[in-house]
């Protein structure tokens, strides 16, 4: 017996319920009509636990039914059939039965399924196919066999002959008519022709239950039917073609998110390290060859360095190592810069402004008014200096130039200024009858066109510190263009046919061992580090550090959309589920398909592991970073897709508040 004593329900502020009561037999078939928003679709909410009682007492054989033993109450006795007659969209016909019987422990087979379809009048139904397949009470029907099967004693009907031609509603009425002598049938609804086969009529105002006809011929069963709890079933298979193409994607873009970030990621720590290693590299190579004065005779120098002849350089080129020898110009402004001298800088438009030499760095630490000198610095192609992953082209002014002139360089500017070139040598004796070479210098006005800032840490050569303490500031020339410059101002083609000093290239690892062949060779002989270096790395890791935030957002934001809608597209069943006496088995069913989510993204990223050390067996990397970064990503991946199903799983799950 079924009863409800007390209730009292609002909704929104509405009152639908005040002290209402009823009791219904075991066999019958009760009906509920009233107005429309009287409270019929919410009696069977009520009876379903969907919506929560302000007060009242539902009791079930004397035993009263709460939030506490809703979902056995559900699971053992209550078929509930809403007004779309909503199946399990994830299920075929004949998995309805699987399902259901699996979960009561009931042994299915063909000629059971057949007894209940032909109680309904559906034998003749193709099982294979899904439920809509069918029309609404043919859906409804096939509920009810279901429920039949189970041995359900209570059938809820929401307006079961609701959109139903009367063909169908004669149909249904009569399979319910048939039914509600088993088992207790409630149906709300209006229409005539179901209310005149009802056994109990109740109309629903004044927030009551009226009763409006009983039959006396019902009969008072007490249940004895044993309590069962829900049997373990694999869930995870039923799924219909989309849930099925959903999952495969997911599935598929899960082993691709689990193979690719951590493929990125170390495929960028990677890069990162062979670009710090290149740079280490690279810095290194440079080697500054000159060759001191032969004190011990009468030889040619100036500053304590000699001439280079062919025979010198060919001896260089043949030591082991050696890539390239190119010439190298250190030219130092002739005359130092006075208090009232300046130079001109010109916009890209064409606007002029005087600047001073002044510098106001150094003047501030040291206390005392310093004026920058100019020293042009060559370069050489073959070093492939670069800027953000660019071989620089033109001329540059290094980073104290720019703090004096103040300006914002954008590669359009010009720069006019007075400088002292070297133009002949003249030989002079000193005191112990030795000849030697001294520089004449002469004023030039030269006007450049300056591409760029050249920082220190990219390029750059403090000829052993002296410079900087001299006051220099740099412009950085292509060696051909400096060749060119000292042609067209020099004398003597000395100037600029015979560098004192040269650029020596050396392979990669090689640069130690060929400056001590060089100083080995021959006593003059000498060879000093160069400073320079292509700054790549700042460039290459801030963008590949952005390309790995790009793609893990992406994929994050792609595989949250996809599970999102994967489990949405659910919801259906989740009701249904519910509404079986399931509410804590659902999460369970559920969160198992991400449990196979992970061991796939596993076995992808262990597979992506194994690529990339074979792709990069032969580099030197640091396997156990390698590993720890492979690990940590993974680990990740796989903690964040359970997070987000587990998310999601409780937002469609979790009953909404009235």
């Amino acid at each position: 017996m079924l009863s409800i004593k007390e209730l009292s329900f609002q909704y929104q502020n509405k009152l639908i319920f005040e002290n209402a009561q009823v009791e219904f037999h075991d066999t019958s078939l009760v009906c509920f009509h009233g107005k429309s928003g009287c409270g019929k679709t919410t009696l069977l909410k009520i009876l379903t636990f969907d919506l929560m009682l302000d007060s009242g007492i539902i009791q079930y054989n004397h035993e009263n039914i709460s939030q506490d033993n809703a979902q056995d109450f559900l699971f053992n006795h209550v078929t509930y059939i809403d007004q779309g007659g909503t199946c399990f969209h994830n299920m075929t016909l004949y998995q309805h039965f699987e399902f259901y019987a699996k979960l009561h422990g009931i042994m299915l087979d063909e000629m059971l399924i057949e007894k209940y379809l032909k109680l309904v009048r559906l034998e003749s139904i193709n099982l294979k196919k899904y439920p809509s397949y069918l029309s609404t009470g043919q859906r409804k029907r096939f509920i009810l066999a279901v429920g039949l099967m189970i041995g359900k004693d209570i059938l809820l009907v929401d307006e079961p002959t609701a959109s139903l031609d009367s063909a169908n509603k004669k149909e249904l009425i009569q399979t319910l008519k048939e039914v509600s002598k088993h088992c207790l049938v409630i149906c709300t609804s209006h229409d005539d022709q179901l209310l005149s086969h009802a056994d109990e009529i109740y109309e629903i105002k004044d927030y009551a239950f009226v009763q409006e006809k009983k039959n006396c011929l019902m009969s008072q069963i007490l249940s004895s039917k044993k309590e069962l709890k829900p049997n373990q079933i694999k869930y995870f298979k039923y799924k219909n073609r989309k849930l099925k193409s959903l999952y495969i994607c997911l599935l598929i873009f899960c082993c691709a998110f689990s193979f690719l970030i951590p493929f990125v990621i170390n495929l960028n720590a990677n890069l990162l390290n062979n670009v710090k290693k290149q740079q280490n590299t690279i810095q290194s190579t440079g080697l500054i060859f000159y060759k001191l004065t032969d004190i011990r005779g009468k030889g040619f120098g100036i500053s304590n360095s000699d001439f280079l002849l062919a025979r010198d350089l060919e001896a260089i080129s043949n030591i082991d190592g050696v890539k390239s020898i190119v010439p190298h110009y250190y030219i130092l402004d002739g005359k130092s810069r006075e208090k009232n001298g300046s130079m001109q800088w010109i916009d890209h438009d064409g606007t002029k402004h005087q600047k001073s030499y002044y510098w106001p760095e150094l003047s501030k630490k040291y206390s005392i008014d310093y004026f920058a000198d100019i020293a042009i610095v060559s370069y050489a192609p073959e070093q492939n200096i670069m800027i953000d992953g660019k071989k620089i082209e033109g001329i540059y002014i290094d980073e104290y130039f720019q703090e004096i002139l103040g300006e914002t360089i954008s590669g359009y500017e010009k720069l006019s200024l007075n400088f002292s070139f070297p133009v002949k040598y003249v030989a002079s004796i000193d005191s112990s009858d030795s000849q030697f070479y001294s520089e004449r210098f002469e004023d030039h006005e030269l006007t450049l066109d300056i591409d760029g800032v050249l920082p220190d840490n990219i390029y750059s050569d403090t000829n052993g510190g002296e410079v900087r303490d001299r006051n220099y500031v740099r412009i950085y020339m292509p060696v051909n263009q400096v060749q060119n410059l000292l042609k067209q101002y020099a004398q003597d083609k000395r100037v600029y046919n015979d560098p004192k000093e040269y650029l020596i290239l050396c392979e990669d690892g090689k640069k130690d061992q060929v400056k001590m062949d060089i100083e080995n060779m021959n006593e003059l002989y000498q060879a000093r580090y160069q400073i320079e270096g292509i700054q790549i790395s700042t460039h290459t890791q801030s963008s590949s550090q952005y390309l790995v935030i790009f793609i893990c957002g992406t994929m994050v934001l792609c595989f949250a959309i996809l599970s999102y809608y994967y489990l949405y597209s659910r919801k259906k069943e989740i009701t249904i589920l519910r509404h079986e006496g399931l509410e804590k088995e659902i999460k369970n069913y559920l969160i198992r398909d991400y449990w196979y989510i992970c061991i796939f993204s596993f076995i992808a990223t262990t597979v992506s592991c194994v690529c990339f050390m074979l792709m990069f067996q032969y580099e030197d990397i640091e396997m156990i970073k390698f590993c720890l970064y492979w690990g940590l990503a993974s680990v990740l991946i796989i903690i964040f897709i359970m997070i987000m199903g587990y998310h999601g799983i409780c937002l469609l799950t979790k009953r909404k508040k009235l």
